[in-house]
């Protein structure tokens, strides 16, 4: 469910009344099943729990049917939409259209339930369909490959800084990353009362990744592509539609290191959230987790959109861990949450022009067994050179008197694109340690270490 910009009214999705009885399975088992492609050659990976059969499909009609509702802060439940198979809801900013996803047969054995068919349709709060986006078929051959996307218009949402403007990207190279092509995605947008024809207002060399609204002036477009690691940033001037965006920033994603962070968001009236500015809109607010050869620091810059120049306005120190959740609409106060290895996290206030800083909360240590546990950022070099890095546990009160300890190790491959993305270290020395109800640190006070978060284990 979500709630309405009124903020009296949720939006939700109800079981269908009355429910009877699911369907029954066959009383014979059914017959070899023939899957046929029509001719063409459709390869997938390879997906588990899919449908299997008639009575599968039937089954899943039944439990995943629901009916559209609004309820009011009395609790009266009153119905929209009829039963169907609505996959997502999405109200607009000013709670007066709701974007409606529902799928419908022909459904797959081959594919999950997410690449089903849908329609995309815009209705009012009553339930009148006001327009038909689009009606997507079965999405059984999309190319494989990490940079690939079904065709048709996909990521359908609102703008945030506007009242109803719907907005969605649409590959243009088939959706297939291995055919050449100048512009991968094309980014279009509709306005209430959503006749007419849908305005572009952007063209992407890579794939479309997602939008920072911050108002008339103001939008980021963020693009992606998954087989180099490349990340490029736009800024965009929502009022002259027509003409290009700039680029704003250009980096790799897995080059931590140099990661300039994410923008800040500030909470619209409506409810819904845009770019949070600084300087009258001349610079926004960046905040990112500050990865080094230390470890994270995590960071607050100023980012210029005139140049793309940054000032850092505050950093984390040793031997915190420490990052902003939150800041003043005024641009002087930080709330940021602080951590160490022995301290719980807890709330502080900053403020940035005078660098005071005060407790919001204080709350006490939950697994005091724990207090003096030892923790250290460890690297190392691979037999071929990739240096990696992890994060080594001591039980508390351990020695090297001692000898030597036995150890759980936890490891899981990823991939890289160099040597240099590969080792470097994306965690903290200072985080505290806790203990969560899967967590392997229960073992320290059994007196076992821990060797856990090895980075740049991969393939390269």
């Amino acid at each position: 469910f979500t709630w309405l910009s009124d903020g009296n009214t949720l939006l939700v999705k109800l079981r269908p009344e009355p429910l009877g009885e699911p369907p029954v399975p066959p009383s014979t088992p059914e017959g070899p099943i023939i899957q046929e492609n029509i001719g063409k050659k459709a390869p997938a990976p390879t997906f588990q729990d899919l449908l299997k059969n008639e009575y599968d499909q039937t089954l899943f009609e039944y439990y995943a049917a629901s009916r559209v509702c609004t309820v009011d802060l009395q609790g009266a439940v009153t119905p929209i939409l009829p039963a169907a198979l609505y996959r997502s809801l999405n109200p607009s900013p000013d709670g007066r259209y709701i974007i409606v996803q529902t799928m419908h047969r022909p459904f797959s054995y081959l594919v999950p339930f997410y690449r089903f068919p849908v329609t995309v349709d815009i209705v009012d709060r009553t339930g009148r369909r006001i327009r038909q986006i689009a009606d997507l078929p079965l999405a059984e051959e999309v190319p494989i490959g990490n940079d690939a996307v079904p065709t048709g218009p996909r990521y359908f949402d609102w703008r945030q800084d506007a009242p109803a403007t719907i907005f969605w990207a649409e590959a243009q190279d088939g959706g297939d990353p291995k055919k050449p092509a100048e512009i991968r995605d094309r980014l279009y947008w509709l306005t209430e009362p959503f006749t007419g024809v849908p305005t572009v207002f952007a063209d992407l060399a890579l794939r479309y990744a997602g939008v920072y609204w911050g108002d008339q002036r103001t939008a980021l477009i963020y693009e992606s592509w998954w087989t180099n690691r490349r990340t490029r940033v736009w800024h965009y001037n929502p009022s002259q539609a027509d003409q290009p965006a700039r680029t704003l920033l250009d980096y790799s994603s897995e080059d931590r290191y140099h990661h300039p962070g994410s923008p800040m968001l500030a909470v619209t009236a409506l409810g819904t959230n845009i770019l949070q500015f600084a300087r009258k809109g001349k610079a926004i607010l960046m905040r990112g987790e500050g990865a080094s050869p230390k470890g994270n620091m995590p960071f607050l810059d100023e980012l210029e959109l005139a140049s793309g120049k940054t000032v850092r306005l505050w950093q984390c120190q040793a031997p915190y861990y420490e990052f902003v959740v939150d800041m003043s609409r005024d641009g002087q106060s930080v709330i940021t949450r602080r951590e160490s290895v022995t301290e719980q996290p807890n709330y502080y206030l900053h403020r940035l022009k005078d660098r005071t800083t005060r407790p919001l909360t204080r709350f006490p240590h939950p697994t005091p067994q724990l207090l003096s546990v030892k923790k250290e950022l460890i690297t190392y070099a691979r037999a071929d050179g990739v240096q990696l890095s992890a994060t080594l546990y001591l039980p508390p009160g351990y020695t090297p008197a001692q000898g030597p300890l036995p150890m759980l190790m936890w490891a899981y491959p990823q991939e890289f694109k160099s040597a240099d993305a590969a080792g470097q270290v994306t965690d903290s020395p200072y985080r505290f340690v806790r203990v969560s109800y899967g967590s392997p640190l229960f073992w320290l006070v059994r007196g076992y270490a821990i060797l856990d978060n090895q980075i740049g284990r991969a393939h390269v």
